[in-house]
């Protein structure tokens, strides 16, 4: 298993750079004030994303020239790289996305993380690691669903294929989920669906809840498709123009070892323009 080391060493050294009057130092202590943080904002769920998040108490102007985040838990760093440099006022912070790399080994416990960044105050640059707060566990979230996922794709990919819209207008959509088996032995039990900001499943009569219960058990041998009526989960036109993962329906899934978890079925752009024509013809907004 591949170990990212957490605890880095950074050189110390002391350069001087005549510009006028004003001399440029380097540091490896982190700039007075700064502190760092983690935590996934809700538009960045579908985009498989987390936020370092940079505060800025000091009394000067924070650059932030490169950041990487490591984490035991996972394969590879999470890298920010924007192409320039990010300015953090003083009183203020600053979300520097970073792409959520694969999970290491699924038998990993507990956490251990750092932020190594470069970085100016003023006449002084550096390069810091500093231990990130994540209040909201987000590390062991992320690592406990990726190894859910990846042990539910050994059985199996699940796809939202497509949504196809009633004959009466104010009748549920279908949603078309294929299921593609590995071969492999095991089986997976969708326990239920669940809605969106967007979206929700409905019921026989088409009446739409926050989760409708399913109970469908699913091996290699099928069932390969399963269909979900839809309705709409509010109606008025922000719900597209605010849309950040409203076309992401969650599947609550059991395996064979009993583990639970969770997984958003992931939307293709034709799959979106069906689900946003469907809302707009249901909801008299069209």
């Amino acid at each position: 298993m591949k170990r990212i080391a957490i605890a880095a060493t950074v050189a110390l050294f002391t350069a001087t750079i005549v510009s006028g009057c004003q001399a440029t130092r380097s540091s490896v202590e982190p700039p007075q004030g700064v502190k760092v943080s983690i935590y996934q904002p809700r538009s960045d769920i579908s985009m498989n994303r987390i936020a370092i998040k940079f505060h800025n108490d000091g009394s000067e102007t924070l650059t932030i020239k490169a950041a990487t985040l490591t984490s035991n838990l996972f394969a590879n760093e999470f890298v920010w790289s924007s192409g320039r440099a990010a300015k953090v006022s003083p009183g203020f912070t600053i979300d520097l996305r970073v792409d959520i790399p694969p999970v290491d080994s699924c038998d990993e416990g507990g956490s251990a993380s750092a932020v190594r960044f470069a970085w100016s105050v003023g006449n002084v640059s550096g390069t810091s690691v500093i231990t990130p707060e994540d209040t909201f566990g987000i590390f062991d979230s992320l690592h406990s669903n990726g190894c859910f996922i990846e042990a539910m794709n050994t059985v199996g990919t699940f796809t939202a294929v497509s949504l196809t819209p009633p004959a009466q207008k104010l009748a549920p959509a279908k949603l078309l989920i294929s299921f593609v088996p590995t071969g492999k032995e095991g089986r997976v039990t969708i326990n239920s669906v669940g809605s969106t900001t967007l979206l929700r499943p409905a019921d026989v009569n088409g009446i739409g809840s926050s989760e409708l219960d399913l109970g469908v058990v699913i091996s290699a041998n099928g069932p390969f498709e399963i269909t979900v009526p839809i309705v709409p989960n509010r109606c008025d036109a922000h719900g597209i123009a605010e849309d950040k993962i409203g076309t992401r329906l969650p599947l609550i899934l059991t395996l064979d070892n009993g583990a639970e978890g969770r997984f958003a079925l992931p939307a293709s752009s034709q799959l979106r323009a069906q689900m946003y024509s469907f809302y707009t013809s249901y909801c008299g907004l069209d």
